[in-house]
């Protein structure tokens, strides 16, 4: 007697969608683990003048320059584009608190973002765009590599900029069902939401 008989068995394209589903989670993780690891050197508390800096920020008379403080110096020094030196060098170092506070809040909701699965497309988007002007202000800076930032920033978050948290395991996918509940009453803000996830209700939002 056949033990399976009656019972339905997963078709082809289940098992398909299943190995996407997989293999855009898993790369989506890796692409919020690589924003992770941007934060941890410029964090608020690294350095001693906070966010990887020394306590005399951009003084380089005082000695090297660290952290952030640097990065930015670098920008300034060595632009791709004349006028994004000059915003850098007039706007962001004068106002050094804010762009820093700016910069970490920006990269930590793009991780939590794209490692979670959460407000995917927009995690995905606001990726794209932060990873763009991470290119244009260091790509001119010596020893720096435009394919880093290319293809291990901005490739992989216009992937999820385009697709949302369709074809995989997120906790977008998981809200899916809510989220259209919510956008079908006509709530301009349930419509904002589910546009910013990308997300389709479904099993897992696999299917």
């Amino acid at each position: 007697m056949d033990s399976n008989r009656g019972i339905a068995q997963p078709s082809s394209r289940t098992w398909l969608l299943l190995v996407i589903a997989i293999v855009l989670t898993l790369f989506r993780l890796w692409i919020g683990y690589n924003w992770f690891t941007e934060l941890g050197w410029k964090a608020p508390w690294a350095g001693s003048g906070g966010f990887g800096c020394d306590t005399y920020h951009f003084d380089a008379s005082q000695g090297n320059l660290h952290g952030l403080c640097d990065w930015m110096q670098r920008e300034a020094d060595h632009p791709a584009v004349g006028l994004y030196g000059d915003f850098v060098r007039n706007l962001v170092i004068p106002n050094f608190w804010f762009f820093s506070w700016l910069t970490i809040l920006t990269e930590v909701f793009i991780t939590f973002s794209l490692f979670f699965g959460f407000l995917t497309r927009l995690g995905g988007i606001i990726g794209t765009l932060w990873g763009v002007s991470l290119l244009i202000g260091l790509v001119g800076v010596p020893g720096e590599s435009w394919t880093v930032y290319v293809l291990g920033f901005i490739l992989p978050s216009l992937v999820f900029a385009v697709i949302g948290a369709r074809f995989q395991f997120s906790v977008d996918a998981l809200l899916a069902k809510r989220y259209e509940k919510w956008a079908g009453k006509g709530n301009f803000w349930g419509k904002l939401v589910r546009l910013a996830t990308g997300a389709q209700p479904g099993s897992a939002g696999v299917i």
